[in-house]
């Protein structure tokens, strides 16, 4: 079986959509949680959260593409690099959305970006 592409045209298609989704010009702030103790205890966990990094994004509200079916409040691309794990928080424009689910994208063999699948937190007063 032949390859549809070679190595140097897939480096060369993740590079092309990386810098597309940096021509955005937007950018998120990945944040962990943290459990706060080892010791089991009955409620929600409210550990610390670490920040990971930073990472280019092309954010899109679920009204233009319609990520409900998963859960999901909006959805984005980043690079196939960024090191981002389902229940992550992104923080962009001010916003925090929870990460619901990680879909990397192929292209011919080659992961050339991630679509993430956020829900918004929401403050209860």
């Amino acid at each position: 079986m032949t390859a549809v592409m070679t190595a140097a045209q897939l480096a060369r298609a993740i590079a092309d959509v990386t810098a597309l989704i940096a021509a955005e010009n937007v950018t998120a702030t990945i944040k962990r949680r943290t459990q706060s103790s080892s010791e089991p205890f009955y409620g929600p966990l409210e550990g610390t959260e670490t920040t990971i990094g930073s990472t280019a994004i092309s954010f899109v509200q679920a009204k233009e593409i319609d990520y409900t079916l998963r859960g999901g409040d909006a959805a984005a691309a980043i690079p196939a690099s960024a090191s981002v794990l389902e229940q992550d928080i992104m923080v962009v424009g001010g916003l925090r959305y929870r990460v619901v689910d990680v879909l990397p994208q192929n292209c011919f063999g080659a992961v050339t970006h991630q679509v993430l699948v956020l829900v918004k937190e929401r403050v209860h007063a």
